[in-house]
């Protein structure tokens, strides 16, 4: 891998010694070329030392990090100011995660449009596609709630027609809600229907009307 040179002084050097060494770039390290104890394999690290710009040498040129590759790509110039706009900082990491959804298999696109009307049906926001199938799978639950209550609602209809002998249908009317609560509160808590019809059964069975 060739060495290259960067703006930065050593600032190890300029501490110790007061001399301004241009850093060299090399197999993914940052090397002082006046003492070898200077180096740095972390750029993180590196910047916490507070290195100055002092060489002039275009733009600092450093190595790939292990298992990475530089591509380009060729993209209108509006599209690049609005990423630039959009994305100050990090433009690059939310490139490789789209293009990493592309590697994983089929990928679907869902524009702003799109989006805000799923947002409206919905009736909830999602900011990725986990979250969106988060939402997806609970409205799917509320769907098979609903078909069950109306699976029961249908056998109690044909129970009011005598169509099935041994159930009734008991309409609360105003006492539906403390009802539902003293079943939720019963030991052991139960199904409204299964409250109502324990209490009836009870209720026959003591003669209390």
């Amino acid at each position: 891998m060739p060495t290259l040179k960067t703006e930065f002084a050593c600032s190890l050097c300029e501490k110790q010694t007061g001399k301004q060494v241009q850093i060299l770039a090399t197999e993914g390290r940052l090397i002082c070329p006046e003492n070898s104890n200077h180096r740095w394999t972390d750029t993180a690290d590196f910047y916490a030392s507070n290195p100055k710009l002092v060489f002039k040498v275009g733009p600092a040129k450093f190595p790939s990090p292990e298992g990475q590759t530089t591509i380009t790509l060729k993209i209108p110039q509006r599209i690049k100011d609005a990423l630039d706009g959009r994305y100050a900082t990090g433009l690059e990491s939310v490139v490789a995660n789209v293009l990493l959804q592309l590697v994983d298999g089929d990928v679907m696109v869902v524009g702003e449009t799109d989006k805000n009307r799923l947002f409206e049906q919905l009736g909830q926001n999602f900011t990725n596609s986990s979250e969106l199938v988060g939402v997806v799978w609970a409205k799917m639950c509320e769907v098979d709630e609903a078909k069950a209550e109306a699976q029961a609602a249908t056998e109690d209809l044909k129970a009011y027609e005598s169509r099935s002998p041994g159930r009734i249908v008991v309409d609360l009317g105003d006492e539906y809600e403390p009802a539902k609560e003293r079943a939720k509160n019963s030991e052991p808590p139960m199904p409204l229907k299964m409250f109502i019809e324990e209490k009836l059964r009870m209720a026959l069975k003591e003669n209390w009307f």
